[in-house]
């Protein structure tokens, strides 16, 4: 199987779920969208017949082969979504004349630049995953996009590239080449909501001081190996995955108190008595650390229902005993 089967396999979660400042977590993800197109027939089918799949439907099973060659036949006016996942596309069609297109899927394909969407003014979605992506561009008349997905590419840098999107909610970034984010590249971001830069050479998170609105952060299996006073400022973040990294110190968590999951495992970390603060925690990760001590620290953690704490050094578990 070649890498970019790999990435584009079942595991890949394409959607995150977007949260208000304040909310609780109903779920982490959306579910999976279906293949879609349009049926590939000799029939003598009408036109709205034929590209009924390719129009937002609930009740249609969208699993159809879509014809490339007659992208140019359909009606525009009908078209609020298209799914071209995995068509072996190794540049992006002319898409102009849907200028009403909402959602566009080009995920799993070959594509190396992204280019022809000029004219999608509308697009609220875009799904780039999977592909051979270098650079991050030509996304400047895209500013009502509110989901960008750009996971498992081979995009170096931010740059510029995200300077006009400025009511994007949901950004995937996970599993590039990416080693540094400044906070120059996200500044115009005020209106994100939910961040994963999982799976790349990132050291620090610096810039996370100019996304103050951020209530979903996924930086697992990272190279993280300390954490900036400005997580102090995060105050609406409700799940933080911090996993896989080289964290001792924790600290700048101590003021995070609307979080709901945190994720720690796998990490250095000896003192967790800073925890004690974020009292509706529900949701606590911290196995695999070096962890001996927990004195009183869950004590005021009434509403956790999840804890791990596996693969530590804790010699007694008076405390946890207590707590239960």
């Amino acid at each position: 199987m070649s890498s970019n089967n790999k990435r584009c396999s079942s595991g890949i979660s394409p959607t995150t779920q977007i949260q208000s400042p304040g909310s609780s977590k109903q779920g982490s993800t959306l579910p999976r969208s279906k293949t879609c197109g349009f049926t590939n027939t000799t029939s003598l089918k009408s036109k709205s017949e034929r590209l009924q799949p390719l129009v937002t439907n609930k009740n249609s099973q969208l699993n159809n082969e879509i014809i490339l060659d007659d992208i140019d036949k359909l009606p525009p006016a009908m078209v609020n979504e298209l799914c071209l996942h995995a068509r072996g596309l190794v540049t992006i069609p002319n898409l102009s004349q849907f200028s009403k297109l909402q959602m566009l899927d080009l995920s799993c394909n070959n594509l190396i630049r992204i280019e022809n969407l000029r004219n999608l003014s509308n697009l609220r979605e875009l799904k780039l995953y999977g592909n051979k992506i270098e650079r991050i561009e030509n996304l400047e008349c895209l500013n009502q996009l509110q989901i960008l997905q750009l996971q498992y590419n081979e995009i170096q840098s931010i740059g510029s590239g995200l300077v006009y999107l400025t009511r994007l909610q949901s950004l995937r970034i996970d599993s590039n080449k990416l080693s540094v984010i400044r906070s120059d590249e996200v500044l115009k971001l005020a209106q994100l909501k939910t961040l994963d830069i999982s799976d790349c050479s990132i050291e620090n998170v610096e810039f996370i001081n100019t996304l103050s609105s951020i209530t979903e952060l996924r930086a697992c299996h990272c190279y993280l190996k300390t954490l900036p006073n400005q997580f102090r400022n995060l105050r609406y973040l409700i799940d933080l995955d911090l996993s896989n990294n080289e964290l001792i110190n924790i600290t700048p968590l101590k003021s995070l108190s609307s979080l709901r999951v945190l994720h720690l495992a796998n990490n250095h970390i000896q003192d967790i008595q800073i925890l004690s603060s974020l009292v509706h925690l529900n949701e606590l990760d911290l196995n695999n650390n070096q962890i001996n001590l927990i004195p009183n620290t869950f004590d005021k953690l009434i509403d956790l229902q999840y804890l791990n704490l596996s693969n530590n050094r804790i010699n007694s578990w008076d405390d946890i005993v207590r707590f239960l």
